[in-house]
């Protein structure tokens, strides 16, 4: 069941993950001082777990948009291009110490 949560529940949670997270993103790890607006306190929207303190583009755009599912999959496809660009820079080597 989700807890029901008041301001002042918000803000003590917000303070410990902000001591813990030394003031930085989880993701970006930039400092809150970056920012115009504070780190949001990113949560599980159906358990209302919270998970940690967010810079506003990660909690939106990196988190916001990606089940479990939808990041493995995007995690795959980065480590297929990650080693197709492994691939092309050994063969690209090896064809430079072939000429000399």
């Amino acid at each position: 069941m989700k807890k029901k949560w008041t301001s002042k529940d918000y803000e003590k949670e917000r303070n410990e993950f902000f001591k813990k997270q030394k003031g930085k993103c989880a993701i970006c790890g930039k400092s809150q001082e970056q920012f115009k607006r504070r780190l949001n306190l990113d949560h599980n929207h159906k358990t209302g777990q919270i998970r940690g303190l967010l810079c506003y583009y990660c909690n939106k755009f990196q988190v916001g948009r990606h089940s479990y599912e939808s990041a493995l999959k995007l995690l795959k496809y980065l480590e297929i291009e990650r080693t197709k660009w492994q691939l092309k820079a050994y063969f690209y080597l090896i064809f430079i110490f072939h000429l000399k």
